[in-house]
């Protein structure tokens, strides 16, 4: 099973006896900004992603597949959400058009 982006990020900090506040203080970044990405709420940019595997000593190409499946998932809830909506606002147009046709008929 592969690891989540966030696992990874904090397997490698853990094994690096990074706190947070450590990371982010490497990365030039906060440390609202580590608990985020860890807690897989932000993915990062690829100079971040660089960065990290840098810091980390872990696997540029392993971060990347991380937030590549990251960015799959996250695309496809959003495709989802899109169609639920779609699909809502059709099936309550056409409730709107029977409605108004059960009137005038």
């Amino acid at each position: 099973m592969e690891l989540l982006f966030g696992e990874i990020i904090k397997s490698a900090r853990l094994a690096k006896n990074l706190s947070f506040k450590d990371l982010a203080e490497k990365m030039g970044s906060s440390v609202s900004h580590v608990i985020k990405m860890e807690m897989h709420e932000l993915l990062p940019d690829f100079n971040d992603m660089c960065n990290l595997a840098s810091i980390l000593e872990v696997e540029e190409l392993d971060l990347f597949e991380a937030i590549k499946q990251a960015k799959i998932k996250q695309l496809s809830r959003n495709l989802f959400r899109s169609y639920n909506r779609i699909s809502n606002a059709y099936h309550l147009k056409a409730l709107e058009n029977n409605r108004v046709d059960g009137v005038i008929g």
